[in-house]
């Protein structure tokens, strides 16, 4: 079984669905003379999740199992915001996968594969349980878990999203009782959940294999520019997540165009947005349905933060005044205020509330010297408020909804 195909094993919840979609995307389509049997462990996957991961795999000739994971014997682990449950589920691939597998590579879902991962595949590891890269993080890491992990001149500290498992050692050595003792040793001081764990168990079995190219951990200033020719075969965000921080470089849009591919990419973008800006409160539905503000959000998402906002402001020599402060006019004053442009902001108008809209005061209607400004409605309601605002007009004016003007921008 092993000498047909390389085996895949993923760990991922239903809300990670999507990223693990993404993951495997990039794999498949970079590795297509390849055959892959995916394992992915989980224990809340809908129906229709399962089938939108069986259709990607079906697209490409792989084929994928899906192994439902009891979260009771996780208990007393530590969770949060950043590692799941799911994150543990690893330390049960001995006892989950089937005994026909001698060897597995695990892959986290923050992960892009940009290149043929066979070489990695194919690395010796007999003498090993796993091969594994050293964490980025190091040596600072390695400092921290040395009166942890009481050790000294022999302490390294690998990543534990990228793994290629000796599965007969694993089983022979190890159950997973065994892990969960480890983490009652360590008085479930887990930092980074079970790559702790790993770490405390494996750290004189591990193979170190080069973690620029197969396991190329993304930081916010990372730039595409920065990598060798035939670098970063295996990409990982693990530094900071696309889908969570909106990190505006080449290397974090290599993830979204991979995620411009699936059928959650508005819905990504959306989310992003919403979550980067600070819109989303618990009363607040995160996914808009509109078309119109659909497109709006695709713009500024690319837009934001990359410089041409404000270039183009430049380019026009025009003030601007804003007229409809709503949500969507929360989206204009983000996109304008992550391009240092607020300045050029010089007026507001809501016919409905009074106020300030971040620190301008809210006029009624347009008023005062208007000479040489460009109105952008943020809500371009009807063609009738384009014109009520031609018609108030004395002197030189542009009028342009936000869609319209992003939409050049872009």
């Amino acid at each position: 079984m092993d000498k047909l195909r390389m085996n895949i094993c993923v760990s991922a919840n239903s809300k990670y669905m999507r990223y693990l979609y993404v993951m495997l995307l990039s794999l498949f389509e970079n590795n297509k003379e390849e055959k892959f049997t995916v394992f992915v462990m989980q224990r809340d996957f809908t129906s229709s999740g399962k089938k939108m991961i069986q259709n990607l795999a079906d697209r490409y000739g792989q084929k994928t199992e899906f192994l439902f994971v009891d979260k009771k014997r996780f208990d007393g682990l530590p969770v949060s915001e950043k590692f799941s449950l799911e994150t543990y589920f690893r330390l049960m691939m001995a006892e989950l996968l089937p005994q026909t597998i001698h060897k597995v590579l695990y892959l986290d879902v923050d992960i892009i594969v940009r290149g043929s991962i066979k070489e990695f595949y194919e690395t010796e590891i007999d003498a090993y349980t796993a091969a594994a890269c050293q964490d980025s993080y190091n040596p600072v890491l390695e400092d921290k878990k040395r009166k942890l992990f009481q050790r000294k001149d022999d302490m390294r500290y690998f990543n534990a999203g990228v793994m290629l498992w000796n599965m007969d050692a694993l089983r022979e050595a190890y159950r997973f009782e065994d892990f969960m003792d480890a983490a009652r040793k360590l008085g479930f001081e887990l930092q980074y959940a079970d790559q702790e764990i790993l770490n405390f168990m494996l750290y004189n079995r591990i193979l170190y294999c080069a973690a620029d190219q197969y396991n190329y951990i993304v930081w916010g200033e990372a730039k595409e520019s920065d990598l060798r020719e035939g670098q970063a075969v295996i990409m990982h965000y693990a530094g900071c997540n696309p889908w969570q921080d909106g990190q505006k470089n080449d290397l974090y849009r290599i993830w979204w165009d991979y995620a411009k591919r699936t059928p959650f990419y508005v819905e990504l973008l959306e989310e992003n947005l919403w979550r980067e800006t600070g819109f989303a409160s618990e009363k607040e539905e995160l996914i808009l349905r509109d078309i119109e503000s659909r497109e709006i959000y695709k713009f500024a998402f690319h837009l934001k933060g990359c410089g041409r906002i404000l270039a183009s402001v430049k380019a026009e020599k025009k003030n601007i005044i804003i007229y409809g402060t709503g949500t969507m006019g929360e989206v204009l004053y983000e996109i304008l205020a992550a391009d240092n442009a607020w300045n050029y902001v010089k007026g507001v108008v809501d016919q409905s509330k009074s106020g300030s809209f971040h620190g301008i005061e809210i006029s009624k209607e347009m008023n005062g010297n208007t000479d040489d400004v460009m109105i952008v409605t943020p809500v371009y309601r009807s063609r009738e408020l384009i014109n009520h605002i031609l018609d108030e007009a004395v002197c030189r004016i542009h009028v342009v909804s936000l869609k319209e003007w992003l939409s050049n921008i872009a």
